[in-house]
């Protein structure tokens, strides 16, 4: 599924050809944007990862591997795509709190979240938790800054979040990591003048 999109990416930059382009990916978006850097790094000249990680996995589950990530994300695949379309849109919304600080979004997302495909979700959250891409980003040359969230209600240090960051990002030699504190997942929303501001820059 990523790999479908990050050509699809890269057949729309080939059909408007001369152009500086600089891809920013949210989450799965910025997953899709390390592939499409390594599936044509001259298609783009810059990338802006909004808290996204090459092996995330490594996030939810500290120090396993990639096989075992692999089995674990194809039962939660499994399990998405079984799942009752109410009972999904119901896990989908009920994880919302955890992903965004500012309240007044959530209607939003949970418009999104009920309008998104159950099969795609399901199956891009599977390759998400079990490709591990650490090691191929070395390849990346371009310059890339990555934008990783941060609130004192996670309950652990600023630095730890940047140290986990900067570790799974370590390959890429022109990879930035910078923290944008008092936001969750969606670091666009819940600190959308520091996200502008970063962008700008």
């Amino acid at each position: 599924y990523t790999d479908a999109i990050s050509k699809a990416v890269l057949d729309h930059l080939g059909a408007v050809p001369g152009n500086e382009t600089v891809l920013i990916g949210h989450s799965m978006g910025g997953f899709v944007s390390l592939k499409t850097a390594l599936k044509n790094q001259d298609a783009v000249s810059e990338l802006i990862i909004v808290d996204s990680l090459p092996f995330l996995a490594g996030l939810f589950m500290p120090g396993t591997t990639p096989e075992q990530a692999a089995t674990s994300a194809s039962a939660m695949r499994d399990q998405m795509l079984g799942l009752p379309r109410g009972r999904f849109d119901a896990q989908q919304a009920g994880g919302l709190p955890r992903l965004i600080k500012t309240a007044d979004y959530v209607p939003t997302l949970t418009d999104w979240a009920k309008a998104s495909d159950q099969a795609t979700v399901s199956h891009v959250m599977g390759e998400l938790l079990s490709v591990d891409l650490r090691e191929e980003i070395a390849a990346i040359t371009v310059p890339t800054l990555v934008l990783a969230p941060y609130d004192a209600t996670m309950g652990f240090p600023q630095a730890m979040v940047e140290t986990l960051y900067t570790d799974q990002y370590v390959a890429a030699e022109n990879a930035t990591v910078t923290i944008i504190p008092g936001s969750y997942h969606f670091i666009q929303i819940d600190q959308a003048d520091a996200f502008y501001t970063a962008v700008r820059a």
